[in-house]
C-alpha cells in the first residue's frame, strides 16, 4: 500500500508477487524498490524478486531476481541513478545502479554490503563491506579497486562473555 501523507485519497494498493520483506526509495521519490519473496525460507534462485514500484503510477514496472536483503541506497543527484545495494548468496552481494526502472549497471561483489557512501570530493562511491571497501567509479559505474581489510576478525559475542569480538575502522 503507498500511502500519501499529503492526500490520503491518493494513496494506492500495489499488488507484487510475493511477500514483501525490504524496501528503499529513490533519491527523487519517483519509485520504490521492494525486495518480496514466496513466503518460504530463501535457499533457491529464484525465491526472491526486486520490483520496481512507480509512486505516481501506482504500478510495478519490472522485476528482478532478488537475494536476501536490501542494505542500502544512495541517489547520485548528478546522474539521477539510484543504486542499490542488495546481498544475496553467502559472502556474495549485487550493487545496481537503476535509473527509474531501468539497470545502467550491475556490479557483483565478492563480499557483504553494510553501507553506500558517497565520496565528498571525487566521483567515487565507497561500499563498506564485511571484509573490504569496495570503489565503484560513479561515472564509469564500474568497480574501480578493493581495499581488503584481513585485519577484522569476526566472532560471537555471547552473553555474560567479557571477550567481545575485534572491530576497526
Amino acid at each position: 500500500l503507498l500511502v500519501s501523507l499529503k492526500n490520503l485519497a491518493d494513496s494506492r494498493e500495489v499488488s507484487l508477487p510475493g511477500i514483501p520483506r525490504d524496501l528503499a526509495n529513490s533519491g527523487n521519490g519517483d519509485h520504490v524498490y521492494v525486495l518480496s519473496d514466496d513466503g518460504n525460507k530463501i535457499d533457491q534462485p529464484g525465491q526472491s524478486h526486486l520490483h520496481v514500484v512507480s509512486i505516481q503510477q501506482g504500478a510495478l514496472l519490472s522485476s528482478v531476481d532478488g537475494g536476501f536483503a536490501l542494505v542500502d541506497a544512495w541517489t547520485d543527484g548528478a546522474s539521477g541513478l539510484t543504486w542499490i545495494a542488495r546481498n544475496g548468496e553467502t559472502g556474495q552481494s549485487t550493487l545496481f545502479a537503476f535509473h527509474h526502472d531501468t539497470i545502467k549497471a550491475r556490479i557483483e561483489i565478492p563480499d557483504v554490503i553494510l553501507q553506500l557512501n558517497k565520496a565528498r570530493q571525487g566521483n567515487r562511491l565507497y561500499v563498506l563491506c564485511y571484509d573490504s571497501v569496495q570503489v565503484v567509479d560513479l561515472e564509469t559505474q564500474e568497480l574501480a579497486g578493493s581495499i581488503q581489510t584481513p585485519h577484522r576478525k569476526r566472532g560471537v559475542w555471547e552473553k555474560g562473555s567479557r571477550n567481545r569480538p575485534p572491530s576497526s575502522l
